[in-house]
């Protein structure tokens, strides 16, 4: 609620300027619900494996039997949320993208499941490496993410990870998402990756 929607609910028999000794009580009442309002949603934040931090999201991974190892709050997120999304997961198309999509915190959309017959395995046919860079996690960690929403006996193909690094037509044109990056990389493409297993994640 703004300031302005307090000053408003006064009589119009009320001065409401902000000079006035109204508007300067109704401000203080402000930034005391302000702040008030705010613990709160921090509160059910907590509860919130999505935005839990810290020795909070420490207690949801004892609760799912899962150790932090070394991980930050973001890489550590994803790996709860991987095994709390197992359990949803049916092993059916729709409802392991549903899944994956819940454990990495992006749209379904952003990634391709592809069910190849000869050898009998799952291939993701498009998976932008953005969604690693962004979650911090390895490509050998969003290999062992995927690989264990499949349903058993059915593999994982080896993992093509798109990237964003290109030449310029001409050298007039210029990309801060496509091209070399500065010093501070700030700015830049970066390359692709295939992964084909081998995966270390603390259990």
């Amino acid at each position: 609620m703004r300031i302005a929607d307090y000053v408003e609910a006064l009589p119009d028999s009320y001065k409401k300027t902000a000079a006035s000794n109204n508007y300067k009580l109704l401000y203080l009442e402000w930034l005391l619900m302000s702040g008030f309002w705010a613990d709160i949603q921090a509160i059910q934040d907590t509860a919130d494996i999505a935005k839990a931090t810290g020795k909070t999201l420490d207690l949801y991974g004892s609760i799912y039997n899962q150790a932090r190892g070394s991980m930050t709050d973001e890489q550590y997120r994803v790996i709860i949320m991987q095994k709390v999304a197992r359990y949803w997961a049916g092993g059916d198309y729709n409802s392991t993208v549903k899944a994956l999509a819940g454990a990495l915190g992006v749209s379904p959309s952003e990634f391709v499941l592809t069910e190849k017959d000869n050898p009998r395995q799952i291939e993701v046919s498009r998976l932008p490496f953005s969604i690693l860079n962004e979650i911090g996690i390895t490509s050998k960690q969003i290999f062992q993410i995927i690989e264990a929403m499949l349903p058993v006996g059915i593999p994982l193909a080896p993992l093509t990870l798109d990237g964003t690094f290109e030449f310029s037509a001409s050298a007039d044109e210029q990309s801060d998402t496509a091209g070399f990056g500065d010093i501070e990389q700030t700015v830049g493409g970066y390359f692709g990756a295939l992964e084909t297993g081998n995966i270390d994640i603390p259990t």
